[in-house]
């Protein structure tokens, strides 16, 4: 049975590709530091869909913890998905950030996704077949900060990527949510009672857009009419007025 490994599984968009990817009759490696949600997870989508789950405690702000991802992916041939998923965000300006967590948002962001990504494709091209989703951010599009650049590097990457194995059987996708409703903004002390409902979206559609798009093989997914809106007006504004939007959005959050 083919197995998708998703990492940062228990909440969020990361547990919806968990319930979707199940559905499709993947097994699944759930990777988080989270070990009784992990557990939890591993139950209920045993129970539901009668796929088997393993579950690996890792943290991938740590060496250690993309080590042992990364393993692992070297070690199961059967690998046939990997969602790169897992991350968080801090609500501060950056000088007045501690240099270790920032450090550590760009392990789990940036270091993370690269080397299991590369362990991953590796052990796909055994079968020349495989697909990977990276979970990026329409606010690669704006300046918000060491988040915003992380995901720059991860869409970039992704095209990157998309475009040199699509030819071996293997497809990369980049998928750019705009505001979800997840734990994100909650876990990084962000208010979320600022922004209109209008603006959100469900963890529901990302997921199904992504699956769509990588089946596909597209390079990059942007889920929902309004935030394609968003991206086309983000690329072609002059960027003084991207950065003034990006501070606004930052001083509204903070």
């Amino acid at each position: 049975m083919a197995k998708a490994l998703i990492t940062g599984p228990t909440s969020g968009i990361g547990l919806e590709f968990a319930h979707q990817l199940a559905q499709k009759g993947y097994d699944l490696i759930l990777v988080s530091r989270n070990l009784t949600r992990l557990n939890a997870l591993a139950t209920e989508t045993n129970n539901k869909y009668r796929v088997a789950a393993q579950v690996l405690e890792a943290d991938l702000a740590t060496d250690v913890g993309i080590k042992k991802t990364c393993e692992l992916t070297d070690n199961d041939t059967e690998i046939e998905f990997v969602v790169n998923n897992a991350g968080f965000g801090i609500n501060n300006s950056f000088h007045k950030t501690a240099l270790s967590d920032e450090v550590g948002l760009l392990s789990v962001l940036v270091k993370a996704p690269l080397e299991i990504s590369h362990c991953a494709i590796n052990q796909m091209l055994k079968k020349n077949k495989g697909f990977i989703v990276n979970v990026g951010s329409v606010a690669a599009w704006t300046t918000s900060g060491t988040y915003s650049a992380a995901k720059v590097w991860l869409t970039s990457f992704s095209e990157s990527l998309n475009t040199n194995c699509k030819i071996l059987g293997i497809n990369i996708t980049v998928v750019a949510p705009g505001l979800t409703r997840t734990e994100f903004h909650q876990r990084a002390k962000m208010p979320i009672d600022v922004f209109p409902n209008w603006m959100w979206i469900s963890t529901n559609l990302v997921v199904k857009d992504s699956l769509k798009a990588v089946f596909k093989g597209k390079a990059v997914v942007i889920p929902h009419f309004k935030y394609k809106l968003m991206y086309l007006f983000l690329r072609f504004l002059p960027r003084p007025i991207v950065r003034k939007f990006s501070n606004s959005y930052q001083s509204r959050r903070q």
